[in-house]
């Protein structure tokens, strides 16, 4: 075993960028852990739980129940953006290769939401 808690880690996604290996997780808090000692880097509070989360490329993608998408730099937490979704019960989110983040909703739909620069790191608009 690697590290164990006292809680449910809620969703959660390993990254390995500039500050190295991390897991990402979370439910109404996200929280990055080393990997694999599991020692909290860093924990950001959110307004909303968590109903998936991706990373890729050093940014961290957080779909809500609030309906909306929130994207966070991986290494440090700060926010790079957060925009809201159609109302249509998001369920799973994907963070392609190209940078596109994928949503699925309840309705059965796909939602794309292109990225763009923001601080100097790729983030959706």
């Amino acid at each position: 075993m690697l590290f164990s808690l006292d809680v449910p880690l809620g969703r959660v996604v390993y990254a390995s960028d500039a500050a190295g290996a991390a897991l990402l997780h979370g439910r109404t808090e996200l929280i990055r852990r080393d990997f694999p000692s599991g020692e909290v880097l860093w924990s950001k509070p959110l307004e909303s739980e968590v109903v998936d989360l991706d990373s890729r490329a050093g940014v961290l993608h957080v779909l809500c129940a609030d309906d909306s998408l929130v994207s966070l730099d991986a290494v440090d937490g700060t926010v790079l953006h957060r925009r809201p979704l159609p109302p249509y019960k998001p369920l799973c989110l994907h963070a392609a290769s190209d940078g596109t983040i994928l949503v699925g909703t309840s309705a059965g739909q796909i939602l794309r939401c292109p990225t763009t620069r923001v601080q100097g790191r790729t983030a959706d608009r």
